[in-house]
């Protein structure tokens, strides 16, 4: 697995450990860092989430699905 392919992984694991902890109903935490060994910390924003890490610097951000409402 090349660099680029190691990046994606440990992006998807951020990824789907937020996933885990906001359907939670949690609206902050820590997780591991997809840059670096340490974790980071998340908090949730309006229309999204913000992770932040103190020790390399990254910071990243997303948005949460758009919900359907049905008619």
């Amino acid at each position: 697995m090349d660099e680029a392919e190691n990046k994606l992984e440990r992006l998807h694991r951020l990824k789907s450990a937020l996933d885990i902890e906001i359907g939670g109903g949690k609206e902050r935490g820590r997780v591991a860092c997809p840059n670096c060994p340490h974790d980071g910390d998340w908090r949730t924003e309006v229309g999204g989430w913000v992770f932040s890490c103190e020790e390399c610097g990254v910071r990243l951000d997303g948005r949460f699905p758009a919900r359907r409402i049905a008619n």
